[in-house]
C-alpha cells in the first residue's frame, strides 16, 4: 500500500483492475455487505479470513473517470448513505459504494434531476431490489438515454453527409 502524501492516509496500489472489470464476483470486496469502518485503504478484518479493502477518492477517480469534484457533491447530496469515514473525516469506498456512484452518474446523465436521483436512493435503501417502482425509473432512464443516443446518431450522420458534400463541392 502506497500513503497519501496530503492526508497521510495509505491508498490501496494501482494495480486495481479497470472500471468495467470491476463485479461484487471479482474477490476484491469479497465482505462488501458486511458493517465496517476504518480509514482509506486500510485492510479491515472481519472474521476468519475476509478482508475488505477501502478504496479513497484518488483510485475512485482513476477506477470511474467521475471527478474527485463530482463524487464529493454527490456524497454531499446524500447518494452513498453507507459511506465509510475515517477519523478526519476521509471517504473510503467499498464496491458497493462504486457500484453506486456509477449508477448514480448513470442516472444523472441520463438526465434525471438530483431529486429524483435522492427519491431513487432513499426508496432503493428501503424497498430493496424487487421494487417496482425502482425498477420504472430505471426503464424511463433508460429510455430517454436510447432517444438521446438515437438523436445523437442523426447528428453524426447530418454533420458526416455536409463534410461529404464540402468534400465534393471542393473539387
Amino acid at each position: 500500500m502506497k500513503e497519501d502524501k496530503r492526508s497521510g492516509e495509505k491508498a490501496v496500489g494501482t494495480n486495481a483492475p479497470a472500471p468495467h472489470d470491476i463485479s461484487a464476483s471479482d474477490g476484491l470486496f469479497p465482505a462488501e455487505d458486511a458493517l465496517m469502518c476504518g480509514a482509506a485503504g486500510d485492510e479491515l478484518l472481519l472474521g476468519i479470513n475476509e478482508v475488505v479493502e477501502l478504496t479513497g477518492i484518488n483510485e475512485v477517480v482513476e477506477l470511474t473517470g467521475i471527478s474527485a469534484f463530482t463524487i464529493r457533491y454527490y456524497d454531499k447530496c446524500g447518494f452513498f448513505p453507507n459511506l465509510i469515514r475515517g477519523k478526519r473525516g476521509v471517504r473510503s469506498f467499498r464496491a458497493q459504494d462504486i457500484r453506486q456512484l456509477r449508477l448514480v452518474d448513470a442516472l444523472r446523465r441520463s438526465g434525471l434531476s438530483i431529486e429524483g436521483i435522492g427519491f431513487y436512493v432513499r426508496r432503493a435503501q428501503r424497498a430493496g431490489d424487487a421494487d417496482a417502482e425502482l425498477k420504472q425509473i430505471l426503464q424511463t432512464q433508460a429510455n430517454a438515454l436510447e432517444y438521446q443516443i438515437e438523436e445523437e446518431r442523426l447528428s453524426l450522420a447530418l454533420l458526416k453527409d455536409e463534410l461529404s458534400r464540402l468534400g465534393d463541392a471542393s473539387h
